[in-house]
């Protein structure tokens, strides 16, 4: 279980990296709503990794 949690965090803060590096090539704007998933995917994706390695970490 704390194997299955730990994995998850690290793809969720990979999503999270992933997504802040695309912000930073596009330098936070585009046209229409694009960066706004982006946005969501960064705030979304580093807040999961911390929950999932929190929880993680805690269970030991």
């Amino acid at each position: 279980m704390q194997g299955c949690l730990t994995l998850a965090g690290l793809v969720c803060l990979a999503i999270g990296l992933g997504s802040i590096y695309v912000l930073v090539l596009i330098k936070g704007t585009s046209d229409g709503p694009g960066a706004l998933f982006f946005y969501i995917g960064a705030v979304g994706g580093l807040w999961m990794a911390w929950l999932f390695l929190v929880t993680s970490r805690s269970k030991k």
